[in-house]
């Protein structure tokens, strides 16, 4: 018997990973969290089956973890339905775990439908306040949910509370925050490293730029409700004195990191690289959390990584509003 794990998204890995150590009694200070202990008390203890498909699986490959490629086709059908039935039943799988994916993925939505159809239980793991209806939201616009859902605090609770009865929510620990504690310790030694690999000069600052894949989601049909685009244009003239915007002080940077999505085309930026005042470069280079500790400043839109900088202790500014700080555990 074993407990299936999965994750197709970047963000939701790292949760996972971070259910995973949960589950393997190595999740901070548990005790002090009930939601942890309530989760464990939901879930049995069988030995872990963990799957990952596209961004998922450089990212548990990261963090150490084995995951097998998802092995299922795209193709949304009978046969698809088929092929997932016979893969719970031939592994032996008693409950599912999942992160909850964008618009452009609907696998964890597949695997809640088959382990309802095999009788076992199903949990869904949601990161943040945003995008949450497309996550329960089939392509053909039909609601689908699973039997358990884990939030990381009251603001999520509400924005999943009008899809599933708030006696199936769960508020738990971030475990992406945790996970971030977790690295740490390395990071630090990491940082400096980063820093002179950026070209950091004696004396200069970097602010990283937390990008998001809005254009490829737009791409998509998804709703654009602000523009990667216009906000590292914002941070700029900012940074230039051209533009007042609140945290982010004329000449606070000379250096601005545009660390792109997993998802986002990795040439959308070069354009603005070789510009003067304030240089501009693209780096994918170190972990997250190396990357956060190499930088005085941290900006983006919604991206977990502003609550990981936070966490952190890091100056951090969201360019469309979002409350960082109230997304926070």
């Amino acid at each position: 018997m074993t407990s299936l794990l999965f994750s197709r998204d970047p963000g939701g890995a790292r949760q996972m990973f971070g259910l995973l150590q949960a589950l393997r009694g190595r999740f901070p200070n548990e005790a002090a969290h009930p939601g942890i202990v309530a989760v464990k008390a939901q879930i049995p203890h069988h030995p872990p089956l963990v799957f990952a498909k596209d961004f998922a699986i450089k990212v548990f490959a990261g963090l150490g973890e084995a995951a097998e490629a998802w092995p299922l086709p795209e193709a949304r059908g009978p046969d698809r339905d088929r092929l997932l039935d016979a893969l719970l039943a031939e592994r032996g799988v008693t409950v599912v775990l999942t992160a909850t994916s964008d618009v452009d993925d609907d696998t964890d939505q597949a695997l809640w439908q088959a382990a309802r159809r095999a009788g076992i239980p199903s949990h869904g793991f949601v990161d943040g306040a945003f995008n949450v209806a497309p996550r329960f939201t089939s392509p053909e616009g039909d609601m689908v949910v699973p039997d358990f859902v884990h939030v990381p605090n009251r603001a999520v609770f509400d924005e999943v509370a009008p899809y599933c009865p708030t006696g199936r929510i769960t508020l738990i620990p971030d475990l992406i925050i945790g996970v971030h504690r977790q690295e740490m310790e390395q990071a630090r030694t990491n940082a400096a490293g980063l820093r002179r690999q950026w070209g950091l000069g004696e004396g200069e600052r970097a602010a990283l730029f937390a990008s998001e894949n809005v254009e490829e989601l737009v791409a998509l049909g998804k709703p654009k409700h602000y523009d990667e685009y216009d906000c590292l244009a914002l941070l700029l003239a900012a940074l230039a004195g051209e533009r007042a915007v609140p945290g982010i002080a004329a000449g606070a940077a000379q250096l601005v990191v545009i660390r792109p999505h997993p998802k986002e085309r990795p040439d959308k930026f070069a354009a603005h690289c070789g510009r003067a005042g304030p240089r501009v470069i693209i780096s994918t280079d170190g972990t997250a959390s190396e990357a956060i500790l190499a930088a005085d400043l941290v900006v983006g839109m919604r991206s977990t990584l502003l609550r990981e900088a936070l966490d952190a202790g890091k100056a951090v500014v969201s360019l469309v509003g979002h409350d960082i700080r109230g997304q926070a555990s």
